[in-house]
């Protein structure tokens, strides 16, 4: 595993410890208090997949195959709308 993905990890911790609240994290990147996340999947098994990224230098992670917790907000993995939204298009993946 590549070393620049490995330091995204602990942020991944820290989200699901601090559920539902959506306090901003230090981007292990850049050091700035950007760090934003959304989960896509299935509605019904809560099954997906989860993006984590900095707002400010746009480097992020992808982790697949992820159990969404039960008061995390999800995103249908259909409502592409809602994606587009919330997930930025330009994330350079660690």
């Amino acid at each position: 595993m590549k070393q620049r993905f490995k330091r995204w990890l602990p942020i991944i911790d820290s989200i699901n410890s601090m559920l539902p609240m959506r306090e901003k994290l230090v981007c292990p990147n850049c050091g700035e208090k950007e760090v934003d996340y959304a989960y896509i999947g299935n509605v019904e098994t809560r099954v997906g997949y989860m993006v984590v990224w900095c707002g400010n230098c746009n480097h992020g992670i992808h982790v697949s195959r992820v159990k969404v917790p039960e008061n995390a907000e999800l995103i249908a993995f259909e409502d592409e709308e809602k994606f587009k939204k919330k997930v930025p298009a330009v994330i350079q993946y660690d």
